[in-house]
Formats: C-alpha cells, structure tokens, sequence
C-alpha cells in the first residue's frame, strides 16, 4: 500500500541504492517508476541530502512529476555547490513550463547572482510560449523584477514578444528599458507608440535613440508621414521630434514636400529650420523638377517678396 510508512521504508531503500555504485542504476529504475504525486513530499526532504547523487537523482525526478509544491524547492537547487545538482534542477524547472513562471520570475529579486542568471537561461530555453505569462507576472513585481522579465522576453524574440514590450512602454517601472529594447529590435510597427510618448520630457532621449536604432529607412518615412496628418496635436509633436533628429531627416522631408499638399510650405519652412545651408542645397535640386519649390522656399528666406506678407510672412509667423 502506498501509506507514508510504506513511503518512507522504499525511499531508505533507494537512497541506500543510490549510494552504492553497484546499485544505483537499479535504484534509478526503482525511482523511474514512481508517478504518483503522494511521494513529491518525502522527495523533497531528500533533497538536503548530503550525497550529490542523491540530490541529482531526486531533482529529476521531481522533474517528471511536475507538482507544484516542488518549484520552490528545485528553485533553492539552483544555487547548489555541484554543478551537476544544479543542472539538473534547471532541466526539472523547465519541464514545469508555464506552472513556474510566475514563481521563478520573482527569484530575479534574489540577492544571489548565481540563483538570478540561472532563473534567466531556464526561462529563454523554455521559449516564446511563456510570454503571455511571463508578460502576466509584470503586474505583480517591481521594478526590479519586472525590468528583467521585460529582458527575458526580448531574448524569447518573435512577434509576440514585440507586441509585449511595445505595451511596456505604457507601464512606468520598465517604459525607459521597453523603449530601448524595441530600438534593439529595430520595430518599425513601435514607432508610433515611440512618438506618442515623446511629449514626455524624461523619455525624448530615449525615444529619439530607438528612432535611430530602428534605421533610417524604416523610422523617418513615418516620422514624416506623421508630420502630414490633419491633427494639430500630432503634428506639433512630429515636428518636435524631427528637430531633435535634425539633419539625418532632411532628405526624407525632402522626398515628402511634392504630396504634402497644403503643408509643402511648412514642411519647406522646417528644413530650412533645422539647416539652411543644407536644405536649400537640397531643395535647388529639387526645384527643376518641382517649381513650386522654388516659389514657396522664396517665400520663405525673402518674406518681402511675398505679396501676401507684407509685414514678415510665413517665416516670421513661425517664429524664424
């Protein structure tokens, strides 16, 4: 019967087994055979054994049940002074999945450096089908422990990851760390959340470095497209973060001035702001194909030319 006497006499067996390297592999065997999760206690308790082998063994086999009460314990393994122990551990952590995230994630708040990086490698080698638990468990830690759960699931990569760390920009303990990892990423679909959080003072160096680590190709276009739009709370944003750029973005302003519309004048007007000398190299080279070019950016740089500016004209009404 499979009472808590009954229990205890076959374990002193095994571990008696174990110990004996004529036995072990027997003892193994004997070990391999138990699923029922009555024995996850008693193995538990072994294991602080003092024998390595002991502790190896019953790791994995803790392992392969998959209970629950055995995550904490194989967790304090990880640390263990043999590094075959700790091996071990790790593999039965990972065989949990899901089960362990939320209890794991809160190790990386462990003062031991050792227990940390462990909790780290086993969390990437489970892979990408824990973010939406690992991106649950931000909710409930700090700082701390969430910004390296945020780290975990950059490494994991993959859309989903993306999409978690774009939302994680919106949560102030790991924005200013989300914001830098999806420019590692070069995520052109964060873009616009980049942009929407540059109003934030504490965060526009932080923006403006994903914006260049996404790439040129891929960010300005949008910048710049964004500059276009109807709404004058975007647009003034844009324009602020275009400045901040400064010249890298001139010639994607450039490339956006014939389908601006109404707007050719302003964007002209915010070239010539952020470089004279170089937009207007630009814009001449433009003009023989575009005219217009040529009329709106007089308008501009000789505002008495304007005949419907008598007193300065656009350039002084933007302040130039």
């Amino acid at each position: 019967m499979n009472t808590p006497e009954n229990r205890a006499k076959t374990l002193e067996n095994i571990v008696k087994r174990l110990k004996n390297e004529e036995t072990r592999w027997d003892a193994i065997l004997q070990l391999k055979v138990i699923k029922d999760h009555a024995w996850v206690d008693d193995l538990v308790k072994l294991l602080s054994n003092e024998d390595w082998v002991i502790r190896w063994c019953v790791a994995e086999k803790l392992g392969e049940l998959g209970h629950t009460r055995a995550i904490h314990p194989l967790i304090a393994l990880l640390s263990d002074r043999d590094f075959h122990v700790r091996k071990n551990a790790a593999k039965a952590l990972i065989r949990f999945g899901s089960k362990m995230v939320p209890v794991l994630a809160r190790y990386f708040g462990s003062p031991n450096p050792v227990i940390r990086s462990q909790v780290q490698q086993i969390l990437v080698s489970v892979g990408p089908k824990i973010i939406p638990d690992l991106e649950a468990a931000l909710e409930d830690e700090g700082w701390v422990v969430s910004n390296r759960i945020i780290d975990v699931i950059w490494r994991l990569g993959g859309e989903n990851a993306e999409t978690a760390i774009i939302r994680g920009i919106s949560n102030i303990q790991i924005q200013d760390h989300a914001i830098i990892l999806l420019g590692m990423m070069k995520s052109k679909r964060a873009i616009p959340h980049l942009m929407k959080v540059f109003n934030k003072p504490n965060l526009r160096r932080l923006v403006v470095y994903s914006l260049f680590r996404i790439g040129e190709e891929e960010a300005y276009p949008v910048i710049v497209n964004a500059l276009l739009s109807n709404s004058t709370s975007i647009t003034t944003l844009t324009t602020q973060i275009i400045q901040k750029i400064g010249i890298p973005i001139l010639k994607h302003l450039a490339q956006a001035i014939p389908n601006a519309g109404p707007k050719k004048k302003s964007v002209i007007a915010l070239m010539l702001k952020i470089d004279s000398t170089k937009a207007l190299a630009i814009l001449s080279k433009m003009a023989s194909t575009y005219p217009e070019i040529k009329t709106l950016t007089t308008q501009i740089t000789h505002p008495s030319q304007d005949p419907d500016s008598p007193k300065g004209g656009f350039l002084s009404k933007l302040g130039f």
